[in-house]
């Protein structure tokens, strides 16, 4: 079969790409390879690595309210 796309990789919006990189930076130990005002990329180019690029007016996703859960989460 042959593939119709092509995965290059993933990006995440928000509203600041330097901070939301340098959490991930820790997270992940990934290097920044490429930064702007507006866009960071952390590690190597293509789909082994994670942008974050800004949206004016971003509005972060929010959870269901608790009471919206079916089931309670236990980590052990």
């Amino acid at each position: 079969m042959t593939a119709i796309a092509r995965y290059v990789g993933v990006s995440i919006d928000c509203d600041d790409p330097a901070a939301l990189a340098d959490f991930y930076h820790h997270m992940l130990d990934l290097e920044v390879s490429y930064s702007t005002d507006d866009f960071v990329f952390l590690g190597e180019m293509g789909p082994n690595g994670i942008g974050f690029v800004r949206v004016e007016n971003y509005v972060p996703p929010t959870w269901p309210a608790v009471e919206n859960v079916g089931a309670p989460i236990v980590v052990c």
